[in-house]
C-alpha cells in the first residue's frame, strides 16, 4: 500500500509545533506501548463526565459527550491538559452522546431520539435545535445508534446498532439505496441536510465503529455475542468491511456462517472483545508504519458466564492490506496497561476506552469511560533528553501564494476527515480562485503525479458528484468526461475511483461506464463497480450483473447478487436460471429472497432438482450454496414430498463427507427437514465426534427426527443425553449465559419424541439437571402429571428440584395442587402473612446505616429462600452451578454506590442493561412469554425460560419485542425484615469471598 504522504509543514516547521510548553506526569511506565510512545491524563471526570463520543473542532477544540450532553473542554493555564468545560448542547438522552460531528456551522450529535442538529456553531452565540434529521433511532444503549462521521463525498454516514431500531425500510427514503431494506446493525448514508437516507450495508451484530479508509471503503469492529460462546453458532469478536450492498450475516438468534452465498466473511477473526469506537490515522506523527492504520478501542471485556468483567481495556490497530476485490488484515495491541496498574492518584487503571479521535497534532485521544480523556503521543523529537510534548494545536503556516505550493499543501494535509483540515481545504481552494476544481481535475488524470495525491484530487472534487444544486455541470458532459478519463487510467485505485463516482452521482446515465468496469481485469474494480451498480439503475444492466453471479470472487458475486435484487424478478429470473453455471443459479434464487419476493413453487423445486448433483458431487462452493438454498426456501420444497425425499437420500448417501462446512450444513438440513432415515448415521457420527461443540450440531440435530430409529439406537442415544447431566454440556462456567436455555431447547425437542425412553430412565435422571427440568416438564404434561410432580416432591430433598417442582406445580390448578401450594406457603412463612413494606421504606432504610452490620450466614438463607441464585448465582448451600439469567453479584457492594445499589434492589426495572432485556411474547388471547428466543422459523418460535421451553406456532403470536421490566420481580424485598436485610446486604458483601460468616 503506498503511503507517500508528507505535510507541508516540513521538519523545521513540525519542531516549532513540537515545542515543549508543560510537563504533564507522565504514565507511559504503567503501560505496554511499543518504543517511542507516552501517554498521560489530560482530563479528569470532573471535566469530562460521562466520557463518551468525543471530536475536535474546527479550531481543535476537544467536544466530549457526557451524558445527555455535550462539553467542550478548555485549557485556561495552556499547560496542555484540561481544566475547564462549558455545556454546548443538550437534551441528548441518557449515556451518551455516542456520535458527534462539527461540519461547519453545524454539530450533528446522536442522541435523544436520534441523530440531532445544532446549528450556529461558529457563533458566540448559543447552538440553536433544529430538530431531529430522519426518522427516529434508539439511543444511549449499548446496541443503540453509534458513530457518525463526514465522508468523502460530504455526505454523513451513520454506523446504527442491532438495537437501534433498524427494520425494513424505516428511515430509507431513497429508491437508490443499495440495500433494499436496513436490518440488525446498518450502515446508513444521509444527506447533509437529513433529507435523503441510503442503507448501505446491513446485517452486523453491534460495532459501534465506523471507519472510513484512504480509498473510500467503510470498517468496524464487530461484537461478539458472548452470552452464545460454547454454541455451534457463536461467532467471535472480528473485523468487518462493510461493501456496498452487502450483508454481514448476524440474525437475532446466531450468525450466518461466512460461506452463505447470502452473508460475507469478516475479514479477522479477533476472538474475544469488547469493541467500541474508533478512526483511521491518517495523520504524520506516528511512526509510518501506523499511517492508514485503522484504530479501535476494545473496551473492559465481560466474561461470558457471569457478566463479570475480566480485563482491562486496550487500543487495537488493524492494518489492511488490499486482497482481490477486497481486504485482508492483521492486528497489533497499541496501547493497554500493565498488570494492576495505578494511576498517579493511586488508582487501578481500568482503561474503559470508548472513542478515539487523532488530535490536530496527530496524538491520539481517547475517552476512559467516567474516568477521563488519555492521550497517546509518539517522540519524534527531544530536547537534550527530555520529553517533548507536542501541542494538541500546532499553528497552520500562513496561507502560500504561488500555485504549486498551494496544491501540494491542499493534497497533502493530515487527516482529511477532521473539521480542522476541512476548514484548511477551504481557505486553500480559495486561494487557488476560482478554477480549484479544474486544477485537481487535471492532477486526478495526470498518471505522472503521485497516486495519493491524485486520490487525493478526487476526494476533493468528488462532492460535485453526490450533491443537487450542479446539474448545468453535470449537464455539460465535462462530469461525464472525467470519469470515462478515470475508468481508463491504468492505475486500478483510479479506475475504483471512478466506478465510486459513477455510483455516487446515482446518475443511470452513468451505467454504461460502470458496466465497462465491471468487466475490469482487476478485481477491486469490478467489487467497486457492482457496488455502484446497488445505485444506479437502468435494465441494460441486468445480463451483466447476472453473467457475474458467476465472477471469480465470491465478494463480487455477493454484490452483483445484491444489485440484481433491486429489479423485478420477472425482469431477470428466466434469463438467470437459463445458465448453466450453478452459481448463478443458486444466487438468482438467493436475490429473490433478498428482493423478499419468493418465486412460485414450481420454479423453486425446479431448480432444486437440476442443481441436485452440483449440490452433492460439485465445487465446495457450489455444494454449500445448494444446501443454502434447502434452507432458504424450505417451505417450497418440503411441499414436494417427492423431491424431498430425493434430495435428501442423495445427502446421506455418502455422509458424512470430508469437508467440515458440507457435513456441518448437511447435519443441519437432516434436523431441519426431520429425515429420519438420518437417524443411524447421525448417531454414529454423535458417538465418535470428540468435539463438544460438534456434538451440540448433530444432538440438535438427531432430537428434531420424529422417527428413523430402532429400539437399539434409541437406547444409545438415551445413554448419551444421560451422560450430559456431567461434564461439558453440564458446566456452565466456560459458557456463554444463554447456552443453558438453547441446549434445553434441545433436550425439549429429544423428549417430544423419545419420551417413553426417558421416563422408564427417570431413576437415572437428578432432577436439578438441565434434563430434569425437561423431565419434569414431560411429567407435569402427562396424564397423571398432577400425582406425579406431587409425589416427586415428597420424595426430594434437593433444594434445586423442589424449587423446580413448586415451580411445575404451579402450572396446575387443580384443588389438591391449589391445597398442597397453601400448606407449603404456610409452613414456610411459620404460618404467618408476611407483612408488605413500601417501596421508599425500604429504599431509605438500605441508605441508613442500620442497614449495616447484619450476618452474611443468615442473609445466605434469604438470598436462597429468594431464588437469587436461580438468575445470579452465588448459591452458598447448593452445589449445582446456576443458571444466570442476570449480572453477577459478586462484588456489587463494590461496584455500585449505596443509592445505586438500593436503586437495583428497590426498583429493579429503571434500568436495565441491554444485555439482560429478554424477550416477550404475546399471543393473539394475550398470554405473554417472557425469556430467551432459542429458535425462529416459519412455523414456530420457542422460547425458553428459566424452568421451561415453550414451543409456539407462529400463528399465535401476536407480537415479538424486547422485554423492558427487569427479570427480578417487583416488591422482591418488600416483605423482609430489617434483619434479613441486613443479612442478605451483608451476604451480597460477601459473595466471592473464602468464608461466609
Amino acid at each position: 500500500m503506498h503511503r507517500g504522504v508528507h505535510w507541508v509543514f516540513g521538519l523545521a516547521s513540525l519542531a516549532a509545533a513540537l515545542t515543549a510548553v508543560s510537563r504533564p506526569v507522565d504514565l507511559t511506565d504503567r503501560f505496554d506501548l511499543p518504543p517511542g510512545f507516552h501517554i498521560h491524563r489530560v482530563a479528569g471526570a470532573e471535566i469530562t463526565g460521562g466520557s463518551y463520543s468525543l471530536t475536535f473542532d474546527g479550531e481543535g477544540r476537544l467536544l466530549v459527550g457526557d451524558g445527555n450532553a455535550v462539553r467542550r473542554l478548555g485549557d485556561k493555564d495552556g499547560d496542555g491538559e484540561f481544566d475547564s468545560f462549558e455545556v454546548i448542547a443538550q437534551g441528548l438522552g441518557s449515556r451518551g452522546p455516542q456520535g458527534l460531528l462539527v461540519c461547519d456551522e453545524r454539530l450533528y450529535a446522536v442522541g435523544g431520539d436520534g441523530v440531532q442538529l445544532f446549528d450556529g456553531y461558529g457563533s458566540a452565540a448559543p447552538l440553536i435545535h433544529r430538530g431531529r434529521l430522519g426518522q427516529p433511532f434508539r439511543t444511549g444503549g449499548d446496541h443503540d445508534a453509534h458513530t457518525l462521521l463526514r465522508g468523502h463525498d460530504g455526505w454523513l454516514y451513520l454506523m446504527a446498532g442491532n438495537g437501534a431500531g433498524t427494520k425494513d425500510r424505516v428511515h430509507i427514503t431513497e429508491e437508490s439505496s443499495p440495500c433494499l431494506f436496513e436490518r440488525e446493525a446498518s450502515v446508513f448514508r444521509i444527506s447533509p441536510d437529513g433529507s435523503k437516507w441510503e442503507c448501505l450495508a446491513a446485517g452486523g451484530r453491534n460495532p459501534p465503529s465506523l471507519g472510513l479508509n484512504y480509498l473510500g471503503d467503510f470498517f468496524s469492529f464487530d461484537s461478539d455475542m458472548e452470552w452464545h460462546v460454547g454454541l455451534p453458532w457463536y461467532r467471535p469478536v472480528r473485523l468487518n468491511h462493510w461493501a456496498i450492498g452487502g450483508d454481514q450475516g448476524w440474525q437475532e438468534v446466531g450468525a450466518f456462517p461466512p460461506y452463505y452465498p447470502d452473508s460475507l466473511p469478516g475479514i479477522l477473526d479477533v476472538g474475544r472483545g469488547s469493541p467500541t469506537w474508533g478512526t483511521f490515522y491518517e495523520h504524520v506523527q506516528f511512526p509510518e508504519k501506523y499511517r492508514d492504520a485503522f484504530l479501535v478501542c476494545d473496551y473492559r471485556w465481560k466474561n461470558q458466564s457471569n457478566d463479570k468483567y475480566a480485563t482491562t481495556g486496550r487500543l487495537l490497530a488493524f492494518f489492511l492490506q488490499r486482497e482481490g476485490a477486497g481486504w485482508k488484515a492483521s492486528m497489533e495491541v497499541l496501547a493497554k496497561p500493565k498488570p494492576n496498574a495505578r494511576d498517579a492518584s493511586g488508582k487501578p487503571i481500568d482503561f474503559a476506552l470508548v472513542d478515539c479521535a487523532i488530535a490536530p497534532d496527530g496524538s491520539v485521544f481517547l475517552t476512559d469511560h467516567n474516568q477521563g480523556v488519555w492521550r497517546i503521543f509518539y517522540e519524534s523529537l527531544s530536547n537534550g533528553g527530555s520529553l517533548a510534548v507536542p501541542r494538541i494545536v500546532p499553528d497552520w503556516p500562513a496561507l502560500p501564494a504561488i500555485k504549486p505550493v498551494i496544491l501540494s499543501e491542499l493534497l497533502t494535509l493530515p487527516q482529511p476527515g477532521s473539521e480542522r483540515t476541512r476548514l484548511r481545504e477551504e481557505q486553500l481552494k480559495s486561494a487557488l480562485g476560482s478554477k480549484w476544481q479544474r486544477e485537481l481535475e487535471a492532477i486526478s488524470t495526470d498518471p505522472a503525479k503521485p497516486l495519493r495525491r491524485r486520490l487525493r484530487a478526487i476526494q476533493l472534487i468528488s462532492p460535485q458528484f453526490a450533491n443537487e444544486g450542479v446539474e448545468e455541470r453535470k449537464n455539460n458532459g465535462s462530469a461525464s468526461s472525467l470519469i470515462a478519463q478515470l475508468a481508463s487510467d491504468r492505475a486500478w485505485e483510479i479506475r475504483s475511483q471512478a466506478a465510486w463516482l459513477c455510483g455516487i452521482s446515482g446518475r443511470n446515465a452513468e451505467v454504461p461506464k460502470l458496466l465497462k468496469l465491471l468487466d475490469d481485469s482487476d478485481a477491486f474494480v469490478r467489487r467497486r463497480a457492482a457496488e455502484g451498480l446497488t445505485r444506479a439503475h437502468s435494465s441494460d444492466a441486468i445480463p451483466k450483473l447476472v453473467e457475474h453471479l458467476a465472477d471469480t470472487h465470491g465478494l463480487i458475486r455477493h454484490i452483483c447478487m445484491s444489485a440484481l435484487a433491486h429489479y423485478p424478478s420477472g425482469e431477470w429470473l428466466d434469463r438467470a436460471l437459463a445458465q448453466s453455471a450453478p452459481q448463478i443459479q443458486i444466487r438468482a434464487l438467493a436475490a429473490c429472497s433478498l428482493r423478499r419476493e419468493p418465486p412460485p413453487n414450481s420454479v423453486v423445486q425446479t431448480v432444486v432438482r437440476s442443481l441436485s448433483e452440483a449440490g452433492t458431487q460439485g465445487e465446495r462452493e457450489d455444494q454449500l450454496g445448494f444446501l443454502r438454498l434447502l434452507t432458504l426456501f424450505q417451505p417450497s420444497i418440503a411441499s414436494n414430498a417427492q423431491l424431498t425425499q430425493a434430495v435428501n437420500e442423495r445427502l446421506l448417501a455418502d455422509f458424512p463427507v470430508n469437508d467440515r462446512d458440507v457435513r456441518w450444513e448437511r447435519i443441519r438440513i437432516f434436523g431441519a427437514y426431520e429425515f429420519g432415515p438420518s437417524f443411524p448415521k447421525l448417531l454414529a457420527a454423535l458417538e465418535s465426534e470428540p468435539d463438544p461443540v460438534t456434538q451440540f450440531h448433530i444432538a440438535q440435530s438427531l432430537a428434531k427426527l420424529p422417527s428413523g430409529w430402532k429400539l437399539e439406537e434409541e437406547a444409545r442415544l438415551l445413554k448419551w443425553f444421560l451422560s450430559t447431566q456431567t461434564g461439558w454440556f453440564s458446566e456452565f462456567k466456560s459458557k456463554g449465559v444463554e447456552f443453558p436455555a438453547f441446549w434445553q431447547t434441545v433436550l425439549t425437542d429429544f423428549a417430544t419424541h423419545h419420551a417413553g425412553a426417558l421416563l422408564h430412565a427417570a431413576s437415572n435422571i437428578d432432577l436439578s439437571s438441565l434434563l430434569g427440568s425437561t423431565l419434569i416438564q414431560l411429567i407435569g404434561s402427562s396424564t397423571d402429571g398432577e400425582s406425579a410432580l406431587l409425589d416427586l416432591y415428597r420424595h426430594n430433598s434437593q433444594p434445586e428440584a423442589r424449587r423446580k417442582l413448586l415451580a411445575a406445580l404451579k402450572q396446575k390448578p387443580g384443588p389438591r395442587v391449589v391445597e398442597f401450594l397453601r400448606q407449603e406457603e404456610l409452613s414456610r412463612a411459620d404460618g404467618v402473612a408476611p407483612v408488605q413494606r413500601g417501596d421508599g421504606e425500604l429504599h431509605s432504610f438500605i441508605l441508613t446505616d442500620s442497614s449495616r452490620g447484619g450476618s452474611a450466614s443468615r442473609g445466605a438463607g434469604v438470598y436462597e429462600r429468594l431464588q437469587c441464585h436461580t438468575c445470579h448465582g452465588g448459591a452458598a448451600s447448593l452445589t449445582r452451578e446456576s443458571r444466570i439469567f442476570g449480572p453477577d453479584l459478586a462484588g456489587v457492594t463494590r461496584r455500585l454506590t449505596r443509592a445505586e445499589l438500593a436503586d437495583a434492589l428497590i426498583y429493579p426495572s429503571r434500568q436495565v442493561a441491554d444485555r439482560f432485556k429478554a424477550m416477550e411474547v404475546t399471543l393473539r388471547d394475550g398470554t405473554s412469554f417472557t425469556g430467551f428466543i432459542t429458535e425462529q422459523t416459519s412455523e414456530t418460535v420457542t422460547l425458553a425460560d428459566r424452568d421451561q421451553v415453550h414451543r409456539i406456532p407462529r400463528p399465535q403470536v401476536e407480537k415479538i419485542a424486547p422485554h423492558s421490566a427487569s427479570l427480578m420481580p417487583d416488591r422482591l424485598l418488600n416483605s423482609l425484615t430489617n434483619e434479613e436485610i441486613r443479612g442478605l446486604l451483608a451476604y451480597l458483601e460477601a459473595i466471592g469471598a473464602s468464608n461466609v460468616k
